[in-house]
């Protein structure tokens, strides 16, 4: 019997003739070529079909079947024998021909549509969730981006941004008489009694000195004690009348 890639079409041959480059037979005893099928392909005469590789295609009605075609920008194909390529899904892009699998878009840019062959940025104040995202959206509670295409950043110490903010292509800095020791946060803390905030965008309060007090939180200033009073200590929030053996006779002072 002749074999595959090999055929003799006449009775009584004494020699199987070998089938052109894009065709083969479909049996070992064959006795007539064919054109290869979907997914496959022969570039040399007289040899069976072989699979398209992996990153190529071959449709059935295809013509020229001594080779393959690259798969698109956009597409791609991992599995061998294919007859046609798969798009790209969204969140994912193809930059060249021939690929086996898209590339994910970085975080702070997306692709929407599927057989991207480009990821875009996420305008500032924007970000996706993960790598390989579809969407953009709004940076959360505690953060910020001020460029488009990057991922979000923590507010700053002494900054702070609430999630249901719509600017966020910056953090607020903290009231006078609040703080935030730590980077991306929603809200700021209010100074302990004892403590004052005289700026904005503070990291820590400021202790009231001795002589003064603030007896309630998120204060701005210390107040002065009466004469005759005083703090234990410097962050006090109460006055206390000055011990045995001392005196005070100016208001504010130890």
């Amino acid at each position: 019997k002749c074999d595959i890639g090999k055929v003799s079409e006449e009775p009584n041959s004494t020699v199987c003739l070998d089938c052109k480059a894009g065709q083969s037979s479909d049996t070992k005893g064959s006795a007539k070529c064919t054109l290869c099928g979907a997914g496959k392909y022969s570039n040399v005469k007289g040899e069976d079909c072989k699979d398209c590789m992996k990153g190529q295609y071959r449709v059935g009605d295809d013509p020229d079947a001594t080779s393959c075609k690259a798969c698109g920008k956009g597409f791609y194909q991992k599995t061998l024998g294919q007859a046609s390529c798969l798009p790209c899904l969204p969140g994912e892009f193809g930059n060249e021909t021939g690929m086996q699998s898209c590339h994910k878009c970085d975080i702070g840019k997306v692709s929407k549509e599927p057989n991207a062959t480009i990821c875009l940025d996420c305008k500032a104040g924007q970000s996706s969730d993960t790598k390989g995202s579809a969407k953009c959206t709004l940076c959360g509670a505690g953060k910020y981006s001020d460029v488009k295409g990057e991922d979000c950043k923590d507010c700053q110490q002494g900054r702070y941004r609430v999630g249901d903010d719509v600017e966020a292509t910056s953090c607020r800095p903290c009231a006078k008489g609040f703080y935030q020791i730590t980077a991306g946060q929603a809200s700021c803390l209010p100074c302990l009694p004892g403590e004052f905030g005289n700026e904005t965008g503070m990291r820590s309060c400021h202790k009231c000195d001795v002589g003064k007090v603030s007896e309630k939180p998120n204060a701005t200033v210390c107040v002065d004690c009466m004469a005759g009073q005083s703090s234990d200590t410097k962050g006090s929030a109460k006055c206390t009348l000055c011990g045995a053996g001392k005196y005070s006779d100016v208001k504010g002072e130890e």
